[in-house]
């Protein structure tokens, strides 16, 4: 009997990029075991499994054993494959695990995507109030909020949600009940730089101390020792679900900074596994993820570049006495106003309310790029844009007017 004839279930993936390197689980139908490998080619190009486990290839050979057979997921390099591979053995115990026929874990993953999500459920239970997790809610006197150390996850703060807690605590006489306890980072003194730092409750814990009846706050106290920076972030991030009546959802800017920070401290850029799996369990769809996988694209060809090159991206300080000196370049004379911007957030009337009621004759707007993005951006259309409007609204006035572009490079001289 062929083995094709003894593969009565098939799960195949897709594989629409192309990619050459798959994840692959067989399942013995007869007694459920299972063996999880990876293989670089085509799905039936002949290849079945290489495994050195002698029951499985005593179970392989008999002609009465039939199998189900899966892939699991496609990979553009072998690293991502093995990294995957090791991933699942892990997650699945397979040294102890009397259902897997592999004898290894294969190799250790860079960074292991469920941790933070495993450790977000124990926190959060089956709800959707960490309440109801399987760690003490404790109380603290609303006093130790003023010096708390914190862990940056958000990557802005929203005084909405802020004074929707504030005003929902007043509402209830001083009473915390309906606020969620903080999430107190313990044992990661290394990388966070203190032993006891909150990673989740930003808005409730700015929300307590606008309070004035207040006078408490909950926290549940979580270990996280030996936890990397990049883990700590995902888990904080995966501590703000979507909840209207107290919480804020996450950006897409927070998951862009989550990931980037993946890059950095493990080198796995956006489109890699562990990125995608990152999004995945934060809950976002296929076309949320491709956008910040993008965008994330394009900050890591920039730092590779710098890191190539040797140059790095400019960020203009307009207060700087650099900014000054750089603006006294262009000041020819007590007649000219000579303003710094950025392309990001050109103020048409911050330009016409200092011309206003002045003695100046000529307007120089020297434009500085927060990223290459913008400074392309500039070049294709916003220059123009903003040309166009000084020659609508200051030129008829009286006023000469030109553009001048800072350097975008520390090492730029011009």
């Amino acid at each position: 009997m062929k083995m094709t004839d003894r593969i009565l279930e098939k799960e195949i993936k897709e594989n629409p990029s192309g990619f050459k390197y798959f994840c692959y689980k067989w399942t013995n139908l007869t007694n459920d075991k299972w063996y999880f490998g990876y293989h670089k080619g085509e799905v039936w190009d002949g290849y079945w499994q290489t495994s050195s486990s002698p029951e499985l290839r005593e179970d392989f050979s008999n002609s009465n054993i039939n199998w189900k057979y899966e892939v699991i997921e496609w990979f553009e390099t072998k690293e991502e494959a093995t990294r995957y591979e090791g991933s699942y053995l892990r997650n699945n115990n397979v040294r102890t695990n009397d259902m897997s026929y592999n004898i290894s874990e294969g190799a250790k993953p860079k960074l292991d995507v469920h941790k933070a999500q495993i450790m977000a459920k124990r926190i959060l239970g089956d709800g959707d109030n960490a309440s109801c997790g399987e760690f003490d809610v404790k109380f603290g006197k609303k006093e130790e909020l003023t010096d708390m150390h914190t862990f940056q996850v958000r990557y802005q703060e929203y005084p909405d949600r802020i004074q929707y807690i504030a005003d929902r605590i007043e509402e209830n006489g001083g009473s915390i009940e309906y606020t969620d306890p903080l999430v107190m980072a313990i044992g990661a003194e290394d990388v966070l730089g203190f032993d006891r730092v909150r990673i989740g409750g930003k808005h409730t814990q700015k929300g307590i101390q606008k309070s004035k009846s207040a006078t408490q706050y909950k926290y549940v106290d979580v270990d996280l020792t030996d936890w990397s920076k990049v883990e700590i972030g995902q888990l904080g991030l995966l501590l703000n679900p979507e909840d209207e009546k107290k919480r804020k959802e996450n950006d897409n800017d927070d998951y862009e900074k989550q990931l980037l920070g993946l890059y950095e401290e493990y080198g796995i850029k956006p489109f890699e596994y562990e990125a995608s799996q990152m999004l995945v369990g934060f809950g976002l769809n296929s076309r949320t993820r491709g956008v910040i996988a993008n965008r994330v694209q394009k900050k890591v060809e920039d730092v590779e570049y710098e890191q190539m090159t040797g140059k790095v991206w400019k960020k203009w300080n307009v207060m700087s006495a650099e900014a000054q000196d750089l603006k006294a370049e262009y000041r020819l004379s007590d007649k000219t106003l000579v303003i710094m911007m950025t392309s990001a957030k050109m103020s048409m009337d911050n330009i016409q309310n200092k011309l206003l009621y002045s003695d100046y004759d000529k307007v120089v707007v020297v434009v500085h790029h927060p990223s290459k993005d913008w400074k392309t951006a500039w070049a294709k259309t916003n220059q123009k844009k903003y040309y166009d409007l000084m020659e609508k609204f200051v030129e008829p006035a009286g006023y000469d007017f030109e553009f001048e572009e800072a350097s975008t490079h520390e090492s730029d001289n011009s």
